[in-house]
């Protein structure tokens, strides 16, 4: 809430062309300041943030670790209208 005032804040918002009314937006850069996703700027949940961090960490670390893309693909699914189905079990075994 204090992005409109002098300051650190106001150097970042500034470097990355950043308007001081906007809303949070993520950027995720190497150490150099170079885009590895596009800027995101919501909405904040996890199915939507995750594709930019694989986006990141394929293009920094040559590849996003598989419980990342994993869960990448149970919040797509998600969205997708998905739904549950629950199935008994059935064990045969010996008589008694």
């Amino acid at each position: 809430a204090y992005n409109n005032i002098k300051g650190k804040d106001r150097e970042a918002l500034t470097s990355f062309s950043e308007p001081t009314w906007n809303n949070p937006v993520v950027r995720l850069i190497t150490p150099e300041r170079e885009a590895l996703a596009p800027r995101f700027a919501g909405p904040y949940d996890v199915s939507s943030l995750v594709p930019s961090m694989i986006t990141a960490l394929d293009a920094s670390s040559g590849r996003a670790p598989s419980y990342l893309r994993a869960l990448g693909q149970e919040v797509r699914a998600g969205k997708a209208g998905t739904q549950r189905a629950v199935f008994p079990c059935i064990v045969f075994g010996p008589a008694r």
